[in-house]
């Protein structure tokens, strides 16, 4: 059974995913204006979504990928801590004005963090991909249907 074209299909997927949700949460942040709570309860809904995404990689079983594995699960553990941080302080602050006044003081480092805890698993997906296509490329395709070899 050919693992690459196995594993590397709902990988990328997730990884996908995970930088779609990425630009979306970014635009929510900075370019929407948020009026009440609910809005903030929804980015923590949205990284909770993300995280599901980067569990799916970390968990799942190959000897391939150890990279982008090690990063989703490094990841996860960090969405995780914020989910638990953000909702410990979803109802501490009094005003929205406050909430968006912090959120805007640590916008650098919050697009630093994300873009590059982000960046990584997607960039070590798409190298990968491109590593297992080589090498289809190279192989012989005769013996070869829907992803099985069949030996002679």
């Amino acid at each position: 059974m050919n693992k690459d074209r196995i594993f590397f299909d709902p990988c990328l997927l997730a990884l996908g995913k995970g930088f779609v949700y990425l630009l979306a949460f970014l635009t929510g942040v900075f370019f929407v204006n948020a009026g009440e709570k609910v809005y903030y309860f929804g980015i923590i809904m949205y990284c909770c979504g993300c995280l599901c995404d980067y569990i799916e990689v970390a968990a799942y079983r190959t000897d391939k990928c150890v990279i982008v594995r090690r990063c989703s699960a490094a990841i996860s553990i960090l969405i995780a801590f914020n989910i638990i941080l953000a909702f410990s302080t979803l109802y501490v602050f009094d005003t929205n004005v406050e909430l968006i006044s912090n959120i805007q003081r640590f916008s650098f480092w919050l697009n630093l963090y994300l873009t590059v805890f982000w960046a990584i698993p997607l960039a070590c997906g798409i190298y990968l991909m491109f590593v297992s296509i080589k090498k289809e490329e190279k192989q012989d395709n005769t013996g070869h249907a829907v992803g099985f070899h069949i030996k002679p």
